[in-house]
């Protein structure tokens, strides 16, 4: 009879668990930060689910993940690098492919742009290859709506929704990419800590609408294997 209670006992405390368990979102290792959430057994992506979902379907990524500069992160404004950021992925190491949406109100020295970028002082930009690239000298970020790149002139004035682009090297008529991409990183990671490791997804389908960073025509062409929406 002892028995008998006893087995019943454990049996209604393994209900109890599993009642628990599974209608409950338990965040076992506190992952909020990555853009990651555990529900029950199931591993779910923010970027799989609800707003703001960047991949409506993964096919391919990188396996092992890649160590990202963050020399060259702006880590004192952001800490998340966010989910289908424009990545150069080689050989374990990662390096963000850094852009800039233009917005109106500025002039062709002093650039308005969206305030969702990694450029710094000294970065050289152009607005395509094979075009001018200049250095920037300063970027004003006092304005809560936008921040303000002061460069040498492009040529050209930048207009609002152009995407200004990582160049190699200041040059006349001859620029060229600093790096082109071939991966978007696949979740939110947190770029505060040392080596943040990504992953980077290298064919899947995309919502345009929702990466946090521009991508410019010449990108788009580069990552021959996705399909942007």
């Amino acid at each position: 009879m002892k028995t008998k209670f006893a087995i019943l006992s454990v049996f209604a405390l393994l209900i109890t668990f599993a009642f628990t368990f599974f209608s409950n979102e338990i965040d076992i290792f506190n992952m909020s930060a990555y853009g990651v959430t555990y529900a029950g057994l199931a591993i779910i992506s923010s970027t799989e689910i609800g707003a703001g979902v960047v991949f409506d379907k993964v096919l391919e990524d990188i396996p092992g993940g890649a160590i990202v500069s963050r020399t060259r992160l702006r880590t004192d404004a952001f800490s998340i690098l966010p989910a289908g950021t424009p990545l150069y992925v080689l050989n374990g190491a990662a390096e963000i492919v850094k852009t800039a949406l233009v917005i109106t109100g500025g002039n062709a020295t002093a650039v308005r742009v969206n305030k969702n970028h990694h450029f710094k002082v000294g970065d050289v930009v152009m607005l395509a290859a094979g075009s001018n690239s200049t250095a920037i000298t300063a970027i004003n970020t006092t304005n809560a709506d936008y921040d303000v790149l002061t460069i040498a002139t492009l040529g050209s004035t930048p207009a609002a929704d152009d995407v200004l682009i990582e160049a190699s090297a200041v040059s006349t008529g001859s620029s060229a990419h600093k790096y082109t991409p071939n991966a978007l990183n696949k979740v939110a990671v947190d770029i505060s800590r040392p080596n943040p490791s990504v992953s980077g997804v290298v064919r899947a389908t995309v919502r345009l609408a929702a990466l946090a960073f521009p991508l410019h025509a010449d990108h788009k062409t580069a990552l021959k294997q996705f399909l942007f929406n």
